[in-house]
């Protein structure tokens, strides 16, 4: 994960895993960037339960709270954080289709600290705006308040596209 929720509600109370998931799927979106490392892989799982067993490789160079991508199986591709790595196997959050799968391949994802600090920034942005969404003009008396139209040209998924310009150094082509 990029945030976990614990950082996240430091920064806004109203912000909820969903949020952070969300973001976390935003910057994949836009980067077509699964930030993997390639050298922190198992290979042919064996998942059950909430275990994962590999056929290659170490399974010791995964530590608790690193986040994992699952690709190849027939039902459980996706994104898990690991909770605790034994000579029995990883550990994660929340429980798997049982499957053998030998093609199946988990892989480390990381992120650097500079998305992390620009996601910090998006949930930021989110608690301070929330609530001035919408104004085009306010005039009380002397005091007036204007806030800037935000055009499909200025914004990218609900943000300024000043607020996503972290992004751009680790956005890949993307081949079809």
């Amino acid at each position: 994960m990029i945030i976990s929720l614990d950082e996240a509600l430091k920064l806004d109370s109203n912000a909820t895993q969903e949020t952070c998931d969300g973001l976390e799927t935003m910057v994949r979106k836009l980067t077509n960037n699964n930030f993997q490392l390639m050298k922190f892989r198992i290979r042919g799982l064996q998942l059950s339960g909430s275990k994962i067993k590999a056929n290659s490789g170490r399974i010791d160079i995964f530590k608790a709270g690193d986040t994992i991508e699952i690709n190849g199986t027939d039902y459980n591709d996706g994104l898990y954080v690991v909770e605790s790595v034994s000579d029995d196997g990883i550990s994660i959050s929340g429980d798997f289709i049982a499957e053998a799968n030998s093609g199946a391949i988990a892989t480390k994802v990381s992120y650097p600290a500079d998305v992390l600090a620009g996601v910090k920034k998006l949930i930021a942005y989110d608690a301070k705006m929330r609530d001035k969404a919408g104004i085009k003009s306010e005039t009380v008396a002397r005091w007036s308040v204007t806030y800037y139209d935000v055009t499909a040209a200025e914004s990218s998924e609900g943000y300024p596209v000043s607020l996503l310009g972290f992004l751009d150094k680790y956005r890949k082509l993307r081949w079809s």
